[in-house]
C-alpha cells in the first residue's frame, strides 16, 4: 500500500465520520485486509448495513442506496422477491429465475407480490437459504456471485456439490 492509498483511506474515513460510521484504523493492516471477506463485500469502499444487534442486513448498501436514495425501502433487508432490474438480468445469466411480468399498476404489483412471495419463501426455506446473498454456506465474498457449496443429500456429506439457487423477480412494464 502506498502513502497515496493511506491518504485516500483517511479522506474516506473522515468523510463518513460525521454520521458515526465505524472504520478500521489504517495501521491495523491484517484486520483491514480481512474485513471485506469477513463481511462478504467485493467492492471498496463498501456500505454494510447492520441492525442494532450487529446482524448484517446487507453487505451491498451502496447498490441499495443508489437504487433507493430516499430510503423508502430502508433498512433494505433481503427480500425473497426482487423487482427485475438491469442488474438482475446479469444475475439471471448465472441463475435460473422465475419472473412474473405485470403492468405498472399498484393493484398488479400487490397481486404479483401476493402470488410469488409465498412460493419464493417456501423455496428458500426448503433449500435452507435465508434469501439470496445470505446463505450460511455461501463460499463467495462477491455479493453478485451466489454459488453455494453444501451437501445436497445425506450420502454426499463429504463430497460437496455446487448449487445455483433460483431467483424470483417481478418484471414491471413501465411503458404506457
Amino acid at each position: 500500500m502506498t502513502a497515496e492509498s493511506e491518504q485516500s483511506y483517511n479522506r474516506t474515513v473522515q468523510s463518513v465520520s460525521s454520521v458515526g460510521a465505524l472504520s478500521v484504523p489504517w495501521s491495523a493492516t491484517d484486520a483491514r485486509l480481512t474485513m471485506p471477506a469477513a463481511l462478504g463485500v467485493a467492492g471498496i469502499p463498501a456500505l454494510v448495513i447492520t441492525d442494532a444487534a450487529g446482524k448484517i442486513l446487507t453487505a451491498n448498501g451502496r447498490q441499495h442506496l443508489s437504487a433507493d436514495p430516499l430510503g423508502f425501502n430502508f433498512p433494505w433487508a433481503q427480500r425473497p422477491v426482487s423487482v427485475l432490474t438491469e442488474q438482475a438480468l446479469l444475475k439471471m445469466a448465472r441463475h435460473p429465475a422465475v419472473v412474473l411480468f405485470i403492468d405498472d399498476e399498484d393493484s398488479e404489483i400487490e397481486f404479483a407480490e401476493s402470488v410469488i412471495t409465498p412460493s419464493a419463501e417456501s423455496y428458500y426455506e426448503e433449500c435452507s437459504i435465508q434469501f439470496p446473498g445470505f446463505c450460511p454456506y455461501q463460499n463467495s465474498s462477491d455479493d453478485e456471485t451466489m454459488d453455494f457449496d453444501y451437501p445436497t443429500s445425506r450420502h454426499s456429506r463429504l463430497k460437496k456439490k455446487p448449487f445455483k439457487h433460483v431467483m424470483f423477480y417481478i418484471g414491471i412494464d413501465g411503458t404506457r
